[in-house]
């Protein structure tokens, strides 16, 4: 994401450690198998402003797949208001409330 700290493939974690840390790692919890399906979707769906499909962004050390993952991760979070919907402030919104807001936490 724009303005996000430089952070090397090597130091990304694995998806089950990426998941928990988002606290969506309990495969279990209704919440977390929509998130998974949501996100397994708009990566088939999405394609980058310079015409690289969600599905063909694998390449995490380069600087153009970097690029079009900041890109997907922006559509994905902010253009379509996920990151509010599964990040949310309101502790009503139990469906989704978690450790994490995403007003407050968009940067993790």
């Amino acid at each position: 994401m724009p303005g996000s700290p430089t952070i090397f493939a090597a130091n990304i974690p694995n998806i089950t450690n990426l998941r928990n840390e988002l606290g969506y790692g309990d495969a279990r919890l209704p919440r977390c198998v929509t998130f998974y399906a949501d996100t397994r979707a708009f990566r088939r769906r999405f394609t980058t402003s310079n015409g690289v499909n969600g599905v063909d962004l694998y390449d995490w050390k380069s600087l153009a797949g970097q690029a079009g993952l900041d890109e997907m991760t922006t559509a994905f979070l902010d253009n379509t208001g996920n990151g509010p919907l599964y990040w949310p402030d309101d502790e009503s919104s139990k469906d989704y409330y978690n450790k994490y807001q995403y007003s407050k936490d968009r940067d993790r």
